[in-house]
């Protein structure tokens, strides 16, 4: 992964990471596995899923998808301290880990990149002032951060969305999910990825929206189909939208062709638009009025 320059292998990565049991939408259980030669799969202790989450942050960090980078935080400390603030829970999670600095820099770039150079500032000495451990590569960050105090720091509200989307989801039952929570994540779902383009990260949009709707599918699906079973059995993922969602959701169906567009992906956007109203014709009214 560290030396990895493709960004489209990096998020496949990310994407493996708890397939079965999404970070996102199961309650912030994360859960990393790994086969030995034998074959045998085995959980990764703490300290291999802080290095792997770690590696993960600074390549998505040095291919500017900062959103990516803040994500793969997200996954460890959406479950280690609730009930306190980012700031706080933040800090105390790093004084506990194997690699402070490396992970405290890290999360200053993503944040940095995210436009939140006030929220970074404030992690920074709220976390360096009275530690006795020395900080060389944040520091460097800090002492050459752009304190612009006409930027808005978007970062408290993107942060609220996400923990508004995990707690939406924290109680929900693996096998059993109703319309009206079908509708209340989608809705916030739709909310976090408006903050993640606001933001300027588009990729993490995309990548919150296909593993949250996957797993909203999964929890939907209370037996097999034959067409899901040949699938599996060729080894074979259905990568086409879930227009059901779409048609239910206009914001986020907005949302996914804004995120699109801003990576430059005008014909997918426009596709999806028309494939949507192609499967539910109804809508065309809707949207031509």
């Amino acid at each position: 992964i560290e030396d990895c320059k493709n960004i489209n292998v990096i998020t496949t990565i990310m994407e493996s990471i708890n397939e079965d049991k999404s970070w996102i939408v199961d309650g912030n259980d994360l859960e990393i596995v790994h086969c030995d030669d034998s074959n045998k799969v085995s959980p990764l202790l703490l300290e291999q899923q802080e290095r792997l989450i770690l590696t993960l942050a600074r390549a998505t960090n040095h291919a500017s998808e900062f959103g990516l980078s803040i994500l793969c935080y997200e996954m460890i400390l959406s479950k280690t301290y609730p009930g306190i603030s980012w700031q706080e829970e933040t800090r105390k999670w790093l004084i506990d880990s194997e690699y402070p600095d490396a992970n405290l820099s890290a999360i200053m770039t993503a944040l940095c990149g995210l436009g939140a150079a006030k929220s970074a500032e404030s992690l920074y000495k709220a976390t360096t002032e009275k530690s006795q451990r020395q900080y060389p590569q944040s520091s460097d960050i800090y002492q050459f951060m752009d304190f612009d105090s006409s930027r808005k720091d978007n970062w408290p509200f993107l942060h609220m969305h996400l923990r508004q989307l995990l707690g939406i989801t924290a109680d929900l039952s693996n096998d059993n999910l109703t319309q009206s929570q079908t509708d209340l994540l989608l809705a916030a779902l739709a909310k976090t990825m408006g903050s993640l383009n606001n933001s300027k990260n588009p990729r993490a949009a995309l990548f919150l929206s296909a593993k949250t709707q996957k797993k909203i599918q999964s929890l939907q699906e209370t037996s097999p189909t034959m067409g899901g079973m040949m699938r599996s059995f060729l080894g074979v993922e259905e990568e086409r939208p879930n227009y059901t969602f779409l048609a239910r959701n206009d914001e986020l169906l907005s949302e996914i062709m804004r995120a699109l567009r801003m990576l430059r992906m005008h014909d997918q956007g426009l596709s999806i638009f028309r494939e949507t109203l192609d499967v539910f014709p109804e809508l065309d009214a809707r949207y031509i009025s």
